[in-house]
């Protein structure tokens, strides 16, 4: 046993600290197979297994393991890559950092392509809602004679015709196969 894992039993965790303080792995088996966390848990010490967890390098890594599994947006892989690197290459956590910077770098690029796609689809259906808008404009001008009563129905009629042309477009993109 070491003390550590004496200091556990007793729920003593100052001397938990202290001994980390100095040096002292907080993972060590016993005899028994047990950590200190083992035994601070099995002894209903929870304030001393609440900060092993926490400290314990092992039970960090394999938290953070798991939740790399579970990952899925841009802020966790960049946050897990960040807590991979501050265990200063603890078995693979250097490579796993890698792993990590990877998918974030992969998801960012993902969404800044779609908000990208976003953009140029809007400036597209302004464009065209805008020329529609003009010629329409300009036929009913011609038409009517330059009025002001033709004035506010071209911009009647051409405010309708660019929605008209608004929809299609959005009913188009939503149709067109992924590229």
């Amino acid at each position: 046993m070491t003390s550590v894992y004496l200091a556990a039993v007793k729920g003593h965790l100052d001397c938990v600290k202290r001994l980390k303080d100095l040096g002292a792995k907080l993972d060590v088996k016993a005899k028994n197979g047990k950590t200190p966390l083992d035994v601070a848990i099995e002894n209903g010490f929870t304030e001393v297994a609440d900060w092993l967890c926490a400290n314990d390098i092992l039970y960090v890594y394999k938290r953070l393991v798991q939740e790399k599994n579970t990952a899925s947006t841009e802020n966790e892989y960049l946050n897990l890559a960040q807590q991979f690197r501050a265990m200063n290459g603890y078995e693979n956590s250097a490579e796993l950092a890698k792993e990590c910077d990877s998918h974030y770098c992969t998801l960012k690029e993902r969404r800044e392509k779609e908000e990208k796609a976003k953009e140029q689809h809007r400036n597209k259906t302004i464009a065209i809602s805008g020329i529609c808008g003009l010629i329409f404009g300009w036929i009913t001008d011609y038409r009517i004679g330059g009025t002001v009563d033709s004035a506010i129905v071209g911009t009647m009629l051409s405010t309708m015709l660019s929605i008209i042309v608004v929809a299609i477009v959005v009913q188009y993109e939503k149709c067109k196969p992924c590229s």
